[in-house]
Formats: C-alpha cells, structure tokens, sequence
C-alpha cells in the first residue's frame, strides 16, 4: 500500500538475494502475514545493512489477479487488510487469522520416524509457540 509503505498479498517484494540471506530470510514458517513480517524485519534491521539502501516504493506495475477485489469490491477489501494487519499488530497470531480469513483452522502434519502426527503450532508476532 503506497499510503501505510507496508506490502499486502497482491504486492510484489523484490529483495536482493544477498540481502535475503543477510537478514536470515523469512523469520518463521507461517500461513499469512509473512510478507508483513518480512518487511517488517528489513525495517528493524536496516541498520545493521552493510551497504545500507533505504526500502523504496518502485513506480512500477506488476501483474496480479483482480478476482478478490472484484469479488469483494475495493473498499471491502482495503477495510479487511487494513484489519488484518491491526489485528496481528494487536497479538493475533498468523494461524487465527489464516482461519479468519479462509475459514478452516491450519493443519500441519509433520513426520515423526515412520508415525504421522498433525498437530497445530501457533506463533503469535512476539515469536511465542503454543503447541495445541
């Protein structure tokens, strides 16, 4: 959003790949709001950038789908992202807001030896887990 400089679903970040690595790449695996988190800890870690470059807004146009902003109307969904983001500010974790948003709970099945377990790890943007 050229308004709050912060990146939805429908942005493109573009990152050199030295910088990616520097910062340690995604700080968590986690089913939304990574592209939040991850500009977020470019923004806190700017700083600490050997060869610092500010974060920039490019003038440019990228290709995305339009179908859930005419689904939904563009208000609609500015209002959702903008409630998103505040939410997950506030201390909802990425995976309630997953269920927020596409209406079922994340599953995760992991793989102990040959036995299968699913089990849900919940991280909330203080990188607490609460195993459930």
């Amino acid at each position: 959003s050229n308004v709050a400089q912060m990146p939805y679903g429908d942005s493109a970040l573009s990152v050199r790949a030295s910088t990616f690595h520097y910062i340690g790449g995604y700080p968590r695996q986690q089913p939304l709001m990574e592209d939040y988190e991850l500009t977020m800890l470019f923004k806190s870690r700017a700083a600490l950038f050997p060869d610092t470059e500010p974060l920039i807004m490019l003038e440019s146009n990228i290709q995305c789908s339009p179908r859930r902003w005419q689904a939904l109307g563009v208000h609609y969904v500015a209002l959702a992202n903008w409630t998103f983001v505040s939410k997950y500010r506030a201390g909802a974790t990425a995976e309630e807001l997953y269920e927020m948003y596409y209406g079922q709970p994340v599953v995760s099945t992991k793989t102990n030896g040959d036995e299968k377990t699913s089990e849900s790890t919940t991280i909330n943007p203080n990188g607490r887990k609460k195993q459930q």
